[in-house]
């Protein structure tokens, strides 16, 4: 079933891009607005839509010219936002990986560089 059915209008509405009252329109889903528009009209004119399953529902969201940008940006915001933060703690996990090795690698190389140095020098009260 889908969720946005009470959003329909058929043959009441005068669409907002085409300015017809032919065929079935959707109500902007954004508050109280009462913006309608053809589902194709809409998408041509370049409104945000959004369709996506929750619990075995789709759930489907238009929005008009006015709240598209309002709606998209916080859209991709939501949707970078968990994505962005997994691969965030990702990035940061192999970095402090990478962190521990270089310690052990400057480690490794600095005591063979003090075996490397001849007794005397490697003494740290004797100077020279």
């Amino acid at each position: 079933m889908l969720q946005w059915q009470e959003a329909i209008s058929k043959g009441n509405d005068i669409c907002l891009v085409c300015s017809r009252r032919e065929g079935v329109c959707i109500k902007c889903n954004y508050g109280h607005c009462q913006s309608a528009f053809h589902p194709t009209c809409g998408s041509s004119a370049g409104f945000f839509m959004n369709v996506r399953t929750i619990g075995g529902k789709i759930q489907h969201k238009a929005y008009c010219e006015k709240h598209s940008l309002v709606e998209r940006t916080k859209a991709e915001t939501q949707k970078h936002g968990t994505e962005e933060w997994n691969s965030l703690k990702k990035v940061r996990v192999e970095l402090e990986r990478l962190r521990l090795i270089c310690e052990r690698i400057i480690r490794r190389e600095k005591l063979k560089y003090q075996r490397s140095l001849p007794w005397f020098i490697s003494w740290p009260w004797v100077s020279f």
